[in-house]
């Protein structure tokens, strides 16, 4: 498999009711050993809090011209999401969003 650090890679973890929910973690290994494959997972990162306006403004740097924005997730997260960017100055095609439905 090839890869690079800082890629994505959907997980499902465990078998329960929630192994439908998948969710997106960053590849950390170098590909120094194509046999070893290497993520980080914090803590408090990923699927641990709601992503909110106050988060957004103590992570995000000042937004500037050369920041584009990819948003993914539940439709209720990425409205919110989207509304705190636009507050926050992002111009509508600095914005990527997907919205999609399991089924």
């Amino acid at each position: 498999m090839r890869y690079r650090p800082g890629q994505h890679a959907w997980l499902t973890l465990g078998d329960t009711p929630f192994s439908l929910q998948q969710h997106p973690f960053s590849i950390s290994s170098g590909n120094h050993d194509p046999r070893r494959l290497e993520f980080t997972i914090k803590q408090s990162g990923d699927f641990t809090g709601y992503v909110d306006a106050d988060l957004l403004e103590r992570i995000l740097p000042p937004d500037a011209d050369d920041i584009d924005y990819f948003i993914c997730g539940p439709d209720p997260m990425m409205d919110q999401v989207e509304r705190a960017l636009r507050q926050r100055g992002a111009a509508l095609r600095r914005l990527y969003s997907e919205r999609f439905d399991l089924v």
